[in-house]
């Protein structure tokens, strides 16, 4: 079987725009929204963490609700910011913990940084990931 030259050239350029398809920008996330709902990737059952972005340009503001196993349940208010992929989040729990994120939005549409958490005079430092829901 003979495949001819045009046949094997529209081959190369469709495999070749596939293989593109397939590279970090494919899964680029919206430029200009951060809108929806995000939270962390969590393993124990009876817990979860959710928050739901509004972006407004350059600001964001948001609520949220939480419940820890077997612990307390709440919500949260979140406002922060957001200049090219740079993402700033100020979480204020219903119970008085602060939590301050600080890091950028991904290409893979996740929310990568570190977030300091002040109750008290307790102050913890964690890398933090949110994932936008329903991505996973």
């Amino acid at each position: 079987m003979r495949i001819s030259r045009a046949a094997a050239a529209a081959a190369i350029i469709l495999l070749s725009g596939v293989a593109a398809a397939c590279g970090d920008d494919a899964v680029a996330p919206s430029p200009d929204t951060l809108s929806g709902d995000w939270g962390p990737t969590t393993s124990l059952v009876g817990s979860r963490w959710d928050m739901h972005l509004t972006e407004h340009g350059t600001s964001l503001a948001g609520t949220g609700d939480y419940a820890l196993e077997a612990g307390r349940s709440g919500t949260l208010a979140i406002t922060g910011s957001v200049t090219g992929s740079q993402v700033t989040l100020d979480i204020t729990y219903d119970y008085g913990m602060r939590e301050h994120f600080v890091g950028v939005h991904t290409n893979l549409d996740v929310l990568h940084g570190t977030s300091t958490r002040v109750i008290d005079a307790d102050t913890t430092t964690t890398e933090t990931d949110y994932y936008r829901r329903g991505t996973l």
